[in-house]
């Protein structure tokens, strides 16, 4: 199973926080993107330690269909039946009446996750239609928190409670040992993952390099950290120490990722880094993890696979 990749929206929001101040709805955007992937990491974790090898899932899929965009949280390809998850990271206690959901705490109405998981079975079954085999579609609301209640909630079976979900993949890995030909459902897979569509992320606010407060920020508080030792640098605010090279390379790694179309040199990442480590620790490190493309005053530092 491949490990369970970052969603490029949260990790911008998340590089740009310490760096610029974000308007509420992104604040808001981070807070759900945040807690959503909290989820599915543990979901993910969950079927990678007990999923059957004969099950094949898929993550974090944006598709359209019927003229309609639609994010599915994880699909199980099983023998001749597509397993649709809509994975939910709810906390606290929450109530059903007369068909509506509300939190508990403030008596507040929540959009019905079931209408939701309706929707994408929907969508999912008119766009698999186009595919030349036919599969049966079963579709889940998976709640992964331990600390989540639902009151007078329906015996629908389409809910899996935190208690629930270590049966469920055992229903699965049964299920699985029908599958002796695996070739219709990598078909599939494949196929699903080439009608991807290209996110658009309308919460990013607009940025540019002058834009952002430069720095080394600390990974716990993202607070600005300082040069504490030879080797090691420490957030004043938490006491967190990091070793230099690391800090360094996350920070490239950071400017890589919302500057894509910029080149990576000594000077740049010396700006970037708030200039509170010397050009010739900067240099050692990038000539270390990056080759280097020698172009006199313009030369600059690429990874090993060609990307700058």
């Amino acid at each position: 199973m491949k490990k369970l990749l970052v969603p490029d929206e949260l990790q911008t929001l998340t590089y740009l926080k310490p760096r610029l101040k974000l308007t509420p709805e992104s604040e808001l955007r981070l807070q759900q993107l945040e807690n959503g992937y909290t989820g599915e990491s543990y979901f993910h974790k969950t079927l990678k330690e007990n999923l059957s090898k004969q099950c094949l899932p898929l993550f974090d899929l944006l598709l359209e269909s019927d003229g309609s965009l639609f994010q599915i949280d994880c699909l199980i390809l099983c023998h001749d039946i597509i397993y649709m998850y809509e994975v939910k990271n709810y906390v606290g206690d929450y109530f059903i009446q007369n068909n509506r959901w509300y939190i508990v705490r403030t008596n507040k109405e929540i959009r019905n996750p079931l209408m939701q998981l309706e929707r994408g079975h929907y969508l999912l079954n008119e766009l698999i239609h186009e595919f030349p085999e036919r599969f049966d579609i079963k579709s889940f609301i998976v709640f992964v928190n331990e600390a989540f209640t639902l009151y007078q909630a329906p015996l629908n079976t389409s809910i899996i409670f935190p208690s629930q979900i270590m049966r469920h993949i055992k229903m699965l890995n049964r299920q699985a040992k029908f599958n002796v030909n695996l070739s219709k459902q990598n078909e599939l897979a494949e196929w699903l993952i080439e009608q991807q569509v290209k996110r658009n992320f309308a919460n990013i606010p607009e940025y540019s390099f002058d834009s952002l407060k430069k720095g080394v920020f600390c990974r716990e508080c993202l607070r600005t950290m300082r040069r504490f030792s030879r080797v090691n640098m420490i957030c004043h605010a938490c006491k967190q120490k990091e070793d230099v090279e690391a800090a360094v390379l996350r920070n490239v790694k950071q400017f890589q990722t919302l500057f894509p179309e910029k080149r990576i040199t000594t000077n740049t990442i010396f700006q970037w880094c708030g200039q509170i480590l010397s050009q010739k620790v900067i240099l050692r490190i990038l000539k270390k993890h990056f080759k280097l493309i020698k172009q006199g005053r313009y030369s600059y530092f690429m990874e090993e696979d060609g990307m700058h």
